[in-house]
C-alpha cells in the first residue's frame, strides 16, 4: 500500500486560486526521497522539461512517487522550520509570533517540522533564520523547493513521532507574509554576498527570462518533458496487463 497521500494534494490545489494556478512549478521527486528525479547534473531552474501539470503530479503520488514544489516569484514561497535531536528547533516564542502575524496554510513534514505556505511576492531572499546563532529554519522563496504535500519520506533519527507524510494541518487559504521580529531581511536590505544559502546554488543563467528559456527549448525541440524513472516503471506495468 501507497504510504504517499494524493486526497492531501488534492486540497492543497484546491486552495490554489485558479488565477495563481499558472505560477505553481511541480517536479519530480524520487519515491521515498527527497531529491530530485532527474539524471545527475540536470540544472531544474526553469526547465520546462521537468515541469509537471497538477494531473502528471497527482498521478505521481497515486503511484507512490513524491512531487517538490519550487519557490517562484509571483507563486509560492516557504517557511520551513527544522527538527533536530526530537525536538522542533524553533523556540516557542518564535513560533508564538509567526502564528500571531500569519495565518496561512500550516504542513507538519516527515520528521514533525513545520512548513508555512505564503505568496511569493518577490520581495525576500532565500535565506536561514538562526535564534541565538542556532539555524532553526529556511525560508525559501527563489528557485528553492519543499517536498510537496502528499508525499512521502521514511522519517530519521531526529523525527518528533511523524509518520513521513507530508501533510496538511491547518487548512486555510494561502496569505501574505507578514515578517516579524529581526529575523527576515528584505531584498532591499541585504547585500548578495552576505546572503547564505543553504543548498547548492543552481547552475543556470540568471540573465534570462522564463519565456526566453522556454523560446530556446522549443527552437531546440526540448519542450516535452521527459519521461522519468518511475513513469517507464508503470508504463512497463501498464503495458503488461
Amino acid at each position: 500500500m501507497s504510504l504517499t497521500n494524493p486526497k492531501g494534494f488534492k486540497t492543497l490545489y484546491s486552495l490554489i486560486p485558479r488565477e495563481k494556478r499558472e505560477k505553481l512549478w511541480f517536479f519530480p521527486i524520487r519515491s521515498g526521497k527527497k531529491n530530485p528525479e532527474v539524471p545527475g547534473g540536470t540544472v531544474l531552474k526553469g526547465n520546462l522539461s521537468y515541469r509537471l501539470s497538477y494531473a502528471e503530479a497527482l498521478t505521481r503520488l497515486q503511484w507512490g512517487s513524491n512531487v517538490g514544489i519550487y519557490a517562484i516569484s509571483g507563486g509560492l514561497m516557504f517557511l520551513d522550520l527544522d527538527v533536530s535531536g526530537k525536538k522542533l528547533l524553533a523556540s516557542q516564542g518564535f513560533l508564538d509570533d509567526l502564528e500571531s502575524k500569519n495565518t496561512t496554510l500550516k504542513i507538519k513534514t516527515r520528521n514533525g517540522g513545520f512548513q508555512y505556505y505564503f505568496w511569493n511576492e518577490g520581495i525576500f531572499p532565500n535565506q536561514v533564520l538562526k535564534e541565538n546563532d542556532v539555524q532553526i529554519g529556511e525560508l525559501r522563496t527563489d528557485w528553492y523547493y519543499v517536498v510537496g504535500v502528499g508525499s512521502y519520506v521514511a522519517p530519521d533519527e531526529n523525527s518528533i513521532g511523524d509518520d513521513g507524510t507530508y501533510r496538511i494541518i491547518r487548512e486555510e487559504p494561502i496569505s501574505q507574509f507578514f515578517p516579524f521580529g529581526d529575523y527576515f531581511k528584505k531584498n532591499n536590505e541585504i547585500k548578495k554576498d552576505d546572503v547564505k544559502t543553504f543548498v547548492k546554488k543552481p547552475e543556470t543563467k540568471d540573465s534570462i527570462s522564463l519565456e526566453i528559456y522556454k523560446q530556446r527549448l522549443e527552437d531546440h525541440g526540448k519542450v516535452r518533458r521527459k519521461m522519468t524513472t518511475t513513469e517507464r516503471k508503470y508504463l512497463v506495468l501498464e503495458r503488461s496487463l
